[in-house]
């Protein structure tokens, strides 16, 4: 018998429509009120006895009516919510219907300014120290009042029936723009630095204390929507948390605010988000700019190999070692690496000869050789005993055959 493929119910094809509807907002409302409402319900089981049999004397209780009326405001506020979340047809089909619209809306307006979100410039001009700005760079306009609304809202204060969306996808674009304008601004500057000295830079300049103290720099707290129990929220997680942690969701609301200048002007957006950020950045890291400009190439791997050269020969072991140290880099706040070279031969058991820091291991290493290649006294009498020894050496071997 061949198997009908029956058609689909108003509800089951609500239902179906209903999982494509983000329901983040409505959960956050629901974590934000769960311990006011965990607390009435364990009260109201607690008094299960007295509401039965003594009604008149429970009603009395100033508590009972203390948790009575915050459950009533907790009703007015949490209908909404578990509307929203009720999967029936009749609760949901106009939500669905609007949602769908609100990004319908959202896309035909991005089309309208050009289909296609372009990518960063290949190249950016590099910081000069002369022209890091002494004032904040004037803000970038977003070019849709939606758009510019979205990047402001916070899931929790998200309206489903108005067809509102919040700031999460544009932060998880804006993410990635303001990594790779960073990174191109760094790789154009600072040409002689490795690789883990770059990111080093980088992660100072798109953290989220860094991105939350732009936020408010340009007082853009009086445009946000974010929930009471989030602003409140100064102190847990310093910007490492989830949405609850308000220098998170500042630093969020940041990315989002780049996204939406870059995604409401395709042409020109990402060049005008990038010379924005490159003076806004520039004045986070001064200190790093110019001193770029007057030091010397930095430290490579030569000053190991040198000290190698100088003191190696057979049996002579040089070893570089961690030491113990708990400093932290002051302005990055990351740890700081000591690095000790140990000398085992020509007559010394594992003798210190110098020791370098700094906030990776193979930079510590090698200044830790520098030290040692800089005390020349104790690098002659080595350089001396290793002459010696090659020399006996030479002359213990026997003459070539004529």
């Amino acid at each position: 018998m061949t198997k009908r493929n029956l058609p689909e119910s108003r509800i089951q094809s609500s239902k179906r429509l209903r999982t494509s509807v983000d329901d983040t907002g409505a959960l956050l409302q629901l974590i934000e009120n769960s311990e006011e409402l965990t607390h009435c319900l364990q009260s109201l089981a607690e008094w299960k006895d007295d509401i039965s049999q003594k009604t008149g004397q429970i009603k009395a209780n100033p508590s009972f009516i203390r948790v009575r009326d915050q459950l009533a405001e907790l009703s007015r506020k949490l209908s909404p919510v578990f509307q929203q979340l009720d999967p029936s047809e009749d609760a949901h089909h106009s939500e669905v219907k609007t949602v769908s619209d609100a990004e319908s809306s959202v896309k035909k307006s991005q089309a309208e300014a050009g289909s296609v979100v372009a990518c960063p410039p290949p190249l950016l001009a590099a910081w000069h120290a002369s022209e890091i700005p002494s004032q904040l760079p004037p803000l970038p306009r977003i070019n849709d009042y939606r758009i510019e609304s979205q990047s402001f809202r916070h899931p929790g204060m998200v309206n489903i029936s108005r067809g509102e969306l919040s700031y999460e996808r544009l932060e998880w674009l804006g993410d990635a723009y303001l990594e790779a304008i960073a990174s191109n601004l760094i790789y154009q500057s600072f040409p002689n630095l490795s690789v883990g000295k770059c990111s080093q830079i980088r992660e100072q300049l798109i953290r989220n204390m860094t991105l939350a103290e732009y936020f408010r720099s340009y007082n853009l707290m009086q445009r946000a929507q974010i929930p009471h129990s989030v602003q409140s929220n100064l102190q847990p997680g310093k910007g490492r948390s989830a949405d609850k942690d308000l220098v998170k969701v500042q630093a969020d609301m940041f990315e989002a605010y780049v996204a939406a200048i870059i995604i409401t002007n395709p042409q020109d957006g990402v060049m005008q988000a990038s010379s924005w950020l490159r003076g806004l950045f520039s004045r986070t890291i001064k200190d790093q700019i110019a001193k770029s400009e007057v030091t010397a190439p930095p430290i490579t791997t030569e000053p190991k190999q040198k000290l190698a050269q100088l003191l190696g020969a057979k049996g002579v072991e040089i070893r570089y070692e961690d030491m113990p140290t708990h400093k932290k880099h002051k302005q990055l706040n990351i740890p700081i690496f000591a690095i000790g070279v140990y000398l085992t031969g020509w007559g010394e058991q594992h003798k210190l000869l110098g020791i370098g820091t700094a906030t990776g291991k193979k930079e510590a290493g090698n200044k830790a050789a520098i030290v040692a290649l800089e005390n020349k006294k104790l690098m002659k009498v080595y350089e001396q005993k290793r002459k010696a020894f090659m020399e006996a050496q030479a002359q213990a071997q026997p003459d070539p055959p004529s």
